[in-house]
């Protein structure tokens, strides 16, 4: 999908890894994408510091990946499908935006919207960098399972 999307963006894409769709990427080179292939994470790190935002094509209900963490610390705003943790972690507008799962056009358009918005997304950017340290950080946590078990206690109590 995320290939499919890229033959009508102009923007330059580089992808970071490897595994069974590789050949997709490979093919795709004309189309403005540069395979990076598996990157230490250092070398990722370097990258999403240069990047304008990170788009994470997965169709799948993740629960937290990695890769979002990352990008925040790295104030870099993501373009994720608006599903499963991806819907909740980002919030459209704020810290990234949502394009309809599996919808090649739909990604190619929000792609389009960030290239054509570089204040908002900057903006987004800076809003993602500080997600971490006021969503994701031992006190925040503390709280927030607190009240979900005072909320959890009420409700059977």
């Amino acid at each position: 999908m995320l290939m499919e999307a890229w033959q009508n963006i102009p923007t330059p894409l580089r992808v970071a890894g490897s595994g069974p769709l590789q050949h997709l990427v490979t093919a795709a080179k004309e189309h403005g994408v540069t395979e990076l292939g598996l990157l230490d994470s250092e070398a990722v790190y370097q990258e999403m510091r240069r990047a304008r935002f990170l788009v994470f094509s997965s169709i799948w209900y993740e629960c937290f990946p990695l890769t979002f963490i990352e990008a925040f610390a790295a104030g870099l705003p993501i373009i994720a499908a608006k599903l499963g943790a991806a819907e909740d972690i980002i919030t459209h507008g704020e810290t990234g935006l949502h394009f309809k799962p599996g919808d090649a056009a739909s990604l190619a358009e929000v792609v389009a919207w960030a290239e054509a918005h570089p204040e908002d997304m900057a903006r987004m950017g800076a809003n993602a960098r500080h997600a971490p340290e006021t969503l994701y950080t031992p006190e925040p946590n503390y709280t927030l399972l607190m009240k979900i078990y005072e909320q959890t206690i009420a409700e059977y109590s």
